[in-house]
């Protein structure tokens, strides 16, 4: 099967494919004669990227802890208090991140089936942080009354 009746098969399904076709000519002009892999766009990485956030090509590792310190960030609030336009912008801007965060964790989970047990608990981890931050989100009622329970 090629990749992309593969790819059509996957979206019938409703599944994320993962395609890394727009690297391969930069890939390929520095390992001539073999096949095109994509390194981790993070400086004084050679690792492998298995996914790419924000049109950057990302190795396990690096993905994992790039999610991680986003999802903080949102959890904390990062622009919670800002006013009006911005305000819209940021939540935009969340639930953006939020909705890709999870469909591509979903997919790497479903293609990645040799990942060590650490690295998927890690993802999953994830995978259920951004759907309970989403669930917030759309829930301001019961987050109310959570930080209500909290304080007394």
């Amino acid at each position: 099967m090629t990749y992309q009746s593969r790819a059509r098969f996957e979206e019938k399904r409703s599944t994320p494919v993962i395609d890394f076709s727009h690297f391969s000519q930069r890939c390929a002009k520095s390992n001539p004669g073999g096949t095109a892999l994509t390194r981790c766009g993070v400086t004084n990485c050679s690792t492998r990227a298995i996914a790419t956030i924000e049109s950057r090509p990302r190795c396990l590792e690096h993905l994992i802890s790039h999610y991680y310190w986003r999802l903080h960030d949102y959890e904390q609030g990062a622009a919670g208090s800002a006013p009006g336009a911005a305000q819209s912008l940021w939540e935009s801007r969340t639930n953006r991140f939020l909705d890709d965060c999870r469909s591509k964790i979903v997919g790497l989970l479903i293609v990645q089936t040799d990942l060590p047990n650490l690295e998927r608990a890690r993802l999953l981890d994830i995978l259920l942080w951004a759907t309970e931050l989403t669930e917030r989100r759309r829930c301001p009622i019961q987050k109310s009354a959570q930080a209500h329970r909290t304080n007394l």
